[in-house]
């Protein structure tokens, strides 16, 4: 794993590419990885360092200075040689030496594949070194330097004229020729062919015969780069469009293209595709990379635009007809003829050709060149996956946000005006460009065309209309992403305005199928917009918009969807497939549909491709879906659509209690709330005050818990609908509120009177509930034989639940009550049964698991006068801070200040007062902010009963 993350220093290396390289797939446990990075953190402190940074989720990166990095001190090197003010010099020479002299020859890196990469940038600093010797002369000083490394690449045709003339310039004109000899047998050998580059050959003729004045031309021609294979008279076209002096970012881009395109010793063109929406800069990037590389390509560069007026695409032929005609060469009509005649020009040459805006694959087919010297640019908005033999990038990302502001500063600077009066607006206006290089470029034109428009007012304007603001004379963020839309057929135009009108973050596959809501195969339509990076699509198969992508879709969206009526069947179909899937999920979850009631919505038929995911895996179909969970809730308030909002939203609330989403639990019942209120939606109102006092969202001290008044008037609400079923989770959470505040009887006959209900309803896990909380009032109340009882019964029908969670959290309350009637033995099976029973991931179950164990191996050291006290109180306080970070980990305040009371009370039996002073305290904050009074009282009991102050 560090080997990989030293060949990308600097650089985050994604969780999957680490885990293919160190384990040969993706498919490894989190806890592997963590214990590679930890290993590897090891051996960083060992050597006084320690440069891993951790990016939680995504990756990996080596932070390292250039000076303790080879790799990144070679690219300084040579880089600094290539400055204006340094080329040419000897100060070039020393630094190019240094560079070649990093790594010697045959340098055990060259085995693997980052090793091929690292002696292809050797070569190309030897040949820049060679040439800055022989400019000022010194041929004889880089021979030792140069022989190894010609020798180990002899098929390279650079490096052979470089060997061959700085032999003869010593005067090893029998050696020059051996060299050209060599040459020839390697060329022969790995190509079948002993044909010479025209470069070759005129130095080796003129050398054998003592030419030097055809020595001397052949190397000013090679030092100017324009030697070619093509004869005089023919025209060396420069065609490549201005490069950008401000040019911003993309490295990752650069390094791979460049690398691809001046790669050696091919046997086929290079050709590289760049795909990616309007707007984004992929043309800018191509002509960038273009002129880097240009050198390698002295027989000319062509820039070809393939994309006409009004978005027509330039037929091939026509296209054609321009390069020959730009070499003075007759255009055949015949279109075989005329692509024979294309591929002949380039024959023997070396040029580089930029195919800007391609429409697609056919229209560039017969343009690729079949001169294995040549290399191939290819821009355009469509993935070009069916032009077999090009290297495909991914689609080009949005500028990062550092990136985005540099570039705006910089053109902000060269207009004139000062980019950095006003930051935090300035940032604001950059910010709002989504990283969009297009719109950037305007935003800055806007602000430096001297007037007077400001970083405030830029905001302003562009805050209230995003696109319709970013528009400078005829560049038009809008009507450049509308050109993307050109080629789109019906159906993915109609489903890209369809998603434009939703606000979920992102799209499964059947958010698309019920987007479109005709039948229509989503994966065509949608394959359309992610073909043109319209939406991108992540390795899972969900998809996701561009920032200003959503927001052109959603503005244009009434041009196929003009009237509220069709807007509102898009947002029926998605919401309440969503809802319909959502009810599965929870159903699923416990083996039926518990604990929960609905809203007079009827399921949607979902196709059976869709749910088989939630039937399989619930809780992972919810977690993908979590986010759109809360924007759906959050969309369906403001539509004041109340039924949708709140059977969503209390549909998903066992998913998160289970999971711990406290946030996403108060976000969506509170949207869905103000809804319900707004609607006089009195039914769904209820549910979610129910929802609201829950005793896992109470814990966590979140705001908006419902008290008891209120649950008292939810109670009512659901009697007055004749809702039995809502009545009774109402009472169940009315007795947890009653039960909290210290009112334990009170509590007790919600509790029974909820269980008769859920009893007449036929819900198991809420009957089990209103069972186990009446048995857990009695433990605290103190009375562990009437607790034992009840607890007997709840875990009867626990087992006849589907759920492990179910049985987990009866076998632990049960073994509380054997452990307040000092059953010792008894409650440690019963809690190593809710060990043996729960999932890894249920962070919860097991902090309540390692508390238990924890008061249990207490009661088992007092009861005890042996030897063996000691080491079963060690193990006690092992397994409450186990529990107590669990606790933390699942933001359950409740349970950590029972646990730390537990602490508190342990302490105390062993004389260590202040330590357990300090750990109820502890206690009496958790207890607060989880608006657990009794727990609170009880706390403070014990700490003043023990002389300590608060």
């Amino acid at each position: 794993m560090l080997l990989v993350l030293m060949t990308s220093p600097n650089r985050i290396v994604q969780i999957d590419d680490i885990k293919r390289a160190v384990w040969g797939m993706t498919d490894v446990q989190p806890v592997q990885l963590h214990k590679q990075v930890a290993h590897n953190r090891k051996l960083l402190l060992a050597a006084g360092r320690d440069d891993i940074k951790t990016y939680n989720n995504v990756g990996y990166e080596l932070r390292v200075e250039a000076r303790d990095h080879d790799l990144l001190w070679f690219q300084h090197l040579v880089l600094e040689a290539a400055r204006d003010d340094v080329k040419g010099t000897s100060r070039a020479v020393e630094l190019l030496r240094e560079a070649v002299r990093l790594w010697p020859q045959h340098s055990s890196a060259d085995v693997n594949a980052f090793g091929a990469d690292l002696r292809f940038k050797r070569v190309r600093a030897m040949t820049k070194l060679c040439e800055a010797e022989f400019t000022l002369g010194r041929y004889d000083e880089v021979l030792d330097d140069l022989l190894p490394v010609a020798e180990a690449n002899p098929t390279d045709v650079r490096l052979r004229f470089l060997l061959m003339l700085a032999l003869y310039r010593v005067g090893h004109t029998a050696e020059a020729l051996m060299a050209c000899d060599r040459h020839r047998a390697a060329l022969e050998q790995d190509t079948n062919s002993s044909t010479l580059d025209p470069r070759i050959r005129t130095l080796a003729y003129a050398i054998s015969k003592g030419d030097v004045a055809a020595i001397d031309k052949a190397e000013g021609v090679a030092s100017t780069a324009a030697a070619s294979a093509s004869a005089p008279s023919l025209v060396v076209p420069r065609q490549l469009p201005a490069d950008l002096t401000d040019f911003v970012g993309r490295s990752a881009f650069i390094e791979t293209m460049t690398g691809l395109l001046q790669a050696h010793g091919r046997t086929a063109p290079a050709v590289v595709v760049l795909a990616g929406r309007s707007g984004i800069g992929k043309s800018t990037l191509a002509v960038h990379v273009a002129h880097k590389i240009r050198d390698d390509y002295p027989d000319g560069q062509l820039y070809l635009k393939l994309l006409g007026p009004g978005e027509q695409a330039e037929e091939p032929a026509e296209i054609m007809a321009q390069v020959l005609r730009t070499f003075s060469v007759p255009v055949p009509d015949r279109h075989e003829e005329r692509a024979a005649a294309y591929r002949t020009l380039f024959g023997g040459r070396r040029m580089l050709i930029v195919l800007d805006d391609c429409h697609g694959e056919e229209q560039i087919r017969d343009l690729i060149p079949g001169e294995p010297g040549c290399a191939v640019i290819v821009t355009g908005r469509r993935r070009l996956t069916g032009l077999t033999g090009a290297h495909h990038l991914a689609p080009l990302p949005p500028l990062a946000a550092h990136e985005a502001l540099t570039l705006f500063k910089q053109r902000v600077r060269a207009s004139g005006i000062d980019p950095d009066t006003h930051p935090e607006e300035t940032a604001r206006a950059v910010a709002l460009c989504a990283g969009e290089p297009y719109a950037i470029a305007i935003i800055a034109a806007l602000r430096g065309r001297h007037d007077g428009l400001g970083p405030e007012e830029l905001v302003r304007r562009i805050t209230n209309e995003r696109l319709p603001s970013l528009t400078y004379g005829d560049r038009s963020v809008d009507r450049s992403i509308g050109a993307g839309l050109h080629d789109l057929g019906p159906a993915a135009r109609r489903l890209f305005h369809a998603l434009g009108l939703l606000r979920l973050p992102d799209f499964g596959l059947w958010t698309v199928s019920a987007a479109l809501g005709d039948g229509t195969d989503p994966y065509e339509a949608v394959s359309g917009l992610t073909q043109l990076d319209l939406l991108q699509v992540d390795d899972y198969g969900r998809y996701r918009f561009y920032d200003l992508t959503r927001e052109y879709a959603n503005r244009h969206a009434t041009y196929l969807f003009p009237d509220a009526g069709s807007r509102e069947r898009v947002f029926d179909r998605v919401y309440g497939s969503l809802l319909t899937m959502v009810r599965r999920a929870h159903g699923r979850i416990h083996g039926g549909d518990f604990e929960t009631v609905h809203a007079d919505l009827p399921n949607l038929s979902i196709p059976e491709e869709f749910t088989a995911a939630v039937d399989r895996a619930p809780m992972r179909w919810l977690e993908v879906e979590r986010a759109n969970l809360r924007a759906a809730v959050r969309h369906a308030a403001d539509l004041g659509r109340a039924g949708l909002a709140w059977d969503i939203a209390a549909s998903a609330h066992e998913f998160y209690t289970i999971s711990g989403y406290l946030d996403d639990w108060q976000a969506t019942h509170l949207d869905a709330l103000r809804v319900c209120r707004a609607a006089g939606d009195g039914r769904g109102e209820a549910m979610l005050i129910a929802a609201l006092g829950q005793p896992a969202y109470a814990a966590g001290g979140r705001a908006g818990v419902s008290r008891a008044p209120q649950l008292a008037n939810a109670v009512r609400r659901f009697q007055e609908h004749g809702d039995r079923h809502g009545e009774a989770i109402a009472r169940r959470t009315l007795g947890n509120a009653l039960r909290r505040s210290g009112d334990r009887l009170a509590a007790i006959e919600q509790f029974e009177t909820a269980e008769a209900l859920y009893l007449a309803c036929g819900d198991l896990v809420g009957r089990w509930q209103a069972l186990r909380y009446v048995g857990q009032t009695h433990l605290d109340g103190g009375d562990p034989a009437a607790a034992l009882a009840i607890l007997r019964r709840a875990d009867a029908v626990a087992a006849t639940v589907p759920s492990l969670r179910v049985l987990a959290q009866s076998a632990y309350w049960l073994g509380r009550a054997y452990l307040a009637a000092n059953q010792v033995e008894s409650a440690r099976q019963q809690f190593h049964r809710v060990l043996a029973t729960i999932e890894d991931n249920d962070v919860i179950g097991r902090a309540y698991s390692y508390h238990a164990l924890g008061d249990t191996a207490i009661a088992a050291a007092t009861s005890t006068q042996d030897q063996t006290a000691d080491s079963m109180r060690a193990e006690a306080f092992e397994h409450f801070e186990t529990a107590r970070e669990l606790a933390q980990q699942g933001a359950d305040a409740v349970l950590e200040g029972r646990i730390l009371t537990s602490m508190g009370e342990a302490y105390a039996a062993g004389g260590e007062i202040g330590q357990a002073g300090r750990a109820l305290i502890r206690a009496e904050v958790c207890f607060r902010s989880g608006d657990a009074v009794y727990l609170e009282d009880r706390a403070r009991t014990v700490r003043e009963r023990l002389g300590v102050q608060g």
